[in-house]
């Protein structure tokens, strides 16, 4: 990470931020058995869909510009980030067995058929193909800028406004591995949003150490690209 902050005569501050981050999470077997094995409902050994892991890396370039003149502070600046995942989401990669009865994985175990003992069961058993090996490349974009004012000149400078909004956008390259399980939703649609802002601090008595602040706002948060990239190993 890298950060620059700048004066400009006596009204104007800037800062800049640029970094870039990587994170690793794996998530290993809960395990030493390598196959889920269910009998009769109840579940055993590794769970199916371990292990599985997410390589994320992050672009981040943020610019803040603030200019005070009196009583008015007016701020602007943008956030600009870019994702970049290595998701691991292999499902039954190491076999699934399942025995609809417990005398069918006794009898399973023991190499005896199953029509041997007086409650016989079915067996079957699931393994995982990907041709991707499991691992699926994704990238996203989530950028927005912002403008906010805020004044302090009301009510003998006892009371402070600020007003502003932010605009977000966030974008999806293609699809790398379309599934036509999902007819064209296993991506999410590139989206934009502006959410306004509003605010108020009052001190009470003057001496500002009792204040009251209220305000509103809408916040919209990104996609969960998780989710969006999962769907391409169904």
């Amino acid at each position: 990470m890298a950060e620059l902050s700048s004066v400009f005569g006596a009204n104007w501050v800037n800062e800049a931020r640029v970094q870039i981050a990587s994170e690793r999470r794996p998530r290993l077997a809960q395990s030493s058995i390598s196959s889920e094995i269910g009998v009769a409902g109840r579940a055993a050994g590794q769970n199916e869909f371990l292990p599985n892991g997410l390589d994320e890396t992050t672009t981040q370039l943020i610019d803040n510009v603030t200019f005070s003149t009196g009583d008015w502070t007016l701020k602007g600046g943008m956030d600009l980030q870019g994702f970049e995942y290595l998701n691991q989401f292999f499902r039954k990669q190491n076999g699934q067995w399942s025995f609809s009865t417990y005398n069918a994985a006794f009898q399973w175990a023991q190499g005896l058929p199953l029509s041997t003992g007086a409650t016989p069961g079915s067996i079957t058993f699931q393994q995982g193909v990907s041709d991707v090996n499991g691992y699926i490349s994704f990238k996203s974009r989530y950028d927005s800028v912002y403008l906010q004012g805020q004044y302090s000149g009301l009510l003998q400078k006892r009371l402070l406004l600020s007003l502003g909004a932010r605009y977000t956008r966030e974008a999806y390259d293609d699809n790398p591995r379309p599934n036509p399980k999902f007819q064209g939703l296993d991506r999410a649609d590139n989206n934009s949003t502006i959410d306004p802002r509003i605010g108020f601090t009052y001190d009470l008595l003057g001496n500002q150490k009792t204040m009251i602040r209220g305000g509103y706002g809408v916040f919209t948060s990104n996609d969960s690209d998780l989710i969006v990239s999962n769907t391409m190993f169904a």
